[in-house]
């Protein structure tokens, strides 16, 4: 079934990555190289910049949480957890403005 999602072409690389990290890395840490070496052998060729970039978007939409530095950033997909859904109904009360830290 996620196979089948995940080569829908109708989704956007945004929701392709989205659905890749919730089902290929539940609950554990990984750099973007991670992401872009097990999603090349899966379903070919992604820009390293491009998985930066989608990474940086998901963790400013409280997809994903970050810890370290430029040069060894790792990220954790947050977004099933249930303290994922607290925060969310928490923000809603938020500007949009407000919410994302850029």
């Amino acid at each position: 079934m996620l196979q089948e999602r995940l080569n829908d072409m109708s989704l956007t690389i945004s929701e392709r990555l989205e659905l890749f990290l919730k089902y290929e890395y539940p609950r554990v840490w990984f750099s973007s190289q991670d992401v872009q070496r097990h999603y090349e052998r899966v379903y070919g060729d992604i820009k390293q910049s491009t998985v930066s970039t989608y990474l940086s978007r998901m963790y400013r939409k409280n997809l994903l949480d970050r810890r370290g530095n430029r040069t060894q950033r790792e990220y954790h997909y947050i977004a099933d957890e249930p303290e994922f859904s607290a925060r969310m109904e928490e923000m809603s009360d938020v500007p949009v403005h407000h919410r994302f830290q850029y």
